[in-house]
């Protein structure tokens, strides 16, 4: 079984020690690809979490690549899970930057594309949702994707890699966890490979409508405002007319778009708050997004 593809650009490799992780560190060199270092992120959430960097160095030396580790305060209101993942990815992040790096490649399989699939089912996430990971995305390289983790394992044992076993990997108070043990194992040995279809049909679904999207008529106004002519919203299918208000929520600077989980009320020009200081509303024949008046008159 082959890597996805090898960005021509410096990568670091996030490896917090495990055998996904190993493995795909000790592969991407194989491929040639440019690894300036090992990079583990100690997320300070169990006393021994610290001792998986001499895992990581091992390797590391083994590859006469650099070993960096980074200690990370995680805040456990909310998602524990979420925030950690906040934080590894700001440490990596910046660790790339000082490696002058362009990519962080990561140990993800095909196992954990079909997690990610069922956790964004359960949160009704559309078709940009269950698209879930790519193999090149970004400033992110999944090497693994393809790879069902039982195949990773079985070859670390083959090349004799060592690797750390993270205990937290079957606690179910994770959700991610719970689909791990409990759900996939139920659902029967194809399900991981018929997920991981459903994630690459789903993208190209995504991709076309991307595409239909770039000929939507947004307009950029002054500041943080952005124009749609309600005509085209009332005439466009709901699916286009939905992305066209997702993508220009974006344009004016939020990341979520609640707008477009209520295309009837934006359709018609109702005001609708959008987050981060933004609304939608009706403004002659075009619906606007921008300031929400009355964070301004707060101000």
């Amino acid at each position: 079984m082959e890597i996805s593809r090898v960005p021509d650009a410096a990568i670091i490799v996030a490896c917090s020690g495990g055998a996904d992780s190993v493995a795909a560190a000790h592969l991407a060199v194989e491929a040639g690809a440019s690894v300036m270092a090992l990079v583990h992120i100690d997320h300070g959430l169990r006393p021994d979490s610290a001792s998986e960097f001499e895992v990581v160095g091992a390797h590391a030396a083994d590859l006469d690549v650099r070993a960096l580790t980074f200690t990370v305060t995680v805040d456990r209101r909310g998602s524990t899970e979420d925030s950690a993942r906040r934080a590894r990815w700001g440490a990596l992040r910046a660790a790339a930057a000082c490696a002058r790096a362009s990519y962080v490649a990561t140990g993800h399989t095909a196992d954990d594309q079909a997690e990610t699939v069922l956790m964004r089912l359960a949160r009704g996430s559309g078709i940009t949702g269950l698209r879930a990971m790519r193999p090149l995305e970004a400033d992110v390289w999944r090497p693994l994707l393809s790879w069902r983790r039982d195949d990773v394992r079985r070859l670390c044992h083959e090349r004799g890699w060592s690797y750390a076993d993270d205990p937290t990997n079957v606690d179910r108070r994770h959700e991610r966890n719970r689909i791990r043990l409990d759900v996939l194992p139920a659902l029967g040995p194809r399900a991981v490979p018929a997920l991981s279809r459903l994630a690459a049909l789903a993208a190209d679904d995504d991709d076309l409508l991307e595409a239909l999207v770039d000929d939507a008529p947004i307009e950029r106004l002054s500041g943080r405002s952005v124009a749609i002519p309600l005509a085209w919203l009332t005439a466009a299918h709901p699916a286009l007319a939905r992305r066209a208000i997702r993508r220009a929520t974006r344009l004016a600077g939020a990341d979520h778009a609640p707008a477009a989980d209520r295309i009837d009320e934006a359709r018609q020009g109702l005001p609708v708050s959008l987050g981060a200081g933004l609304a939608s509303r009706r403004d002659g024949p075009v619906l606007v997004i921008g300031p929400d008046p009355r964070f301004a008159a707060d101000r």
